[in-house]
């Protein structure tokens, strides 16, 4: 076996030093500073709302399956300072490798809420005023289009990555107070090109793309994003 070949078999090279298939952890792997991290300060008063004192940014993984995206996106959340809301059943455990490995050592820090049904969610969170965005597939609202109010908590919620949002949220959506022309619920969905190809983005791409338009727009509307 020439060189190449063992190398192509038995490991790689991470800054420049060869190592074995999964002979190196997560937390040396990503112990510089990589391009694209943050660097600057965030802006102030942006993740809370004052008047209910509850997070501003909330990003809500109906019935998630695959553990990496829920790591994944908690890292984000904690960047961006969201509150993390998962709802039963899960795909995985929580306390699982996959998920710890995927969020680093992060994982203990981020602003977790685990309901343990929908009905349990929208008791525990669905207090107006508050606005829901619910990203599917079957919206006809681009995201491009979202105005995000500032006035109020934003929830993001994305269904599982396997089926989507179930029978029961799908029936939910505007109904009774969720009616209201102000904080009332929106469907959305993300623009995307080559729809035969891909049928939607990551789930954790998804909702890093819907949270950081939502960060964006408010520090911008409140006067903080310079």
């Amino acid at each position: 076996m020439d060189w190449h070949t063992k190398l192509v078999k038995t490991g790689f090279y991470i800054h420049g030093k060869l190592l074995r298939q999964g002979g190196i952890s997560l937390r040396q792997r990503h112990s510089r500073p990589h391009g694209g991290t943050g660097s600057v300060p965030p802006p102030t008063n942006v993740t809370v709302v004052p008047e209910t004192g509850k997070p501003r940014f909330n990003v809500v993984f109906c019935n998630p399956q695959i553990g990496t995206n829920t790591g994944s996106i908690g890292r984000t959340c904690i960047g961006l300072g969201a509150q993390l809301h998962l709802i039963e059943p899960l795909g995985f455990s929580i306390d699982e490798k996959q998920v710890r490995r995927s969020g680093l050592d992060y994982w203990k820090h981020v602003d977790l809420q685990v309901h343990e049904s929908w009905s349990a969610f929208c008791a525990a969170e669905c207090v107006l005023p508050h606005k829901r965005y619910f990203f599917t597939r079957e919206a006809e609202k681009s995201a491009l289009n979202i105005a995000y109010p500032s006035d109020c908590a934003i929830y993001l919620l994305f269904g599982a990555e396997t089926f989507g949002f179930t029978e029961e949220i799908v029936n939910s959506i505007g109904t009774d107070k969720f009616q209201d022309p102000v904080y009332g619920d929106e469907r959305v969905a993300f623009p995307m090109y080559q729809q035969d190809i891909i049928r939607c983005f990551n789930l954790s791409t998804s909702a890093s793309m819907g949270l950081w338009q939502a960060f964006y727009q408010t520090a911008t509307n409140l006067g903080t994003g310079e």
